[in-house]
């Protein structure tokens, strides 16, 4: 097997253990907020329109 199959630096990165406490970020926390926002407006909606006696259908169709 050939000794340089990866590249020096990419070794010494992955066997270093100064990196094991980082947090890896897949999504940002942008998109969270995004989420969380449509998430407490769809639960508004919802419970706004459990408490009265509007009709839905009726509301948007006219």
């Amino acid at each position: 097997m050939k000794d340089d199959l990866f590249r020096k630096n990419a070794v010494d990165r992955v066997t270093s253990p100064d990196q094991l406490n980082d947090t890896i970020k897949v999504v940002p926390t942008g998109t969270w907020l995004v989420l969380a926002a449509v998430i407490l407006a769809l639960g508004a909606v919802f419970l706004f329109l459990s408490t009265t006696d509007l009709d839905l259908i009726g509301l948007i169709f006219g």
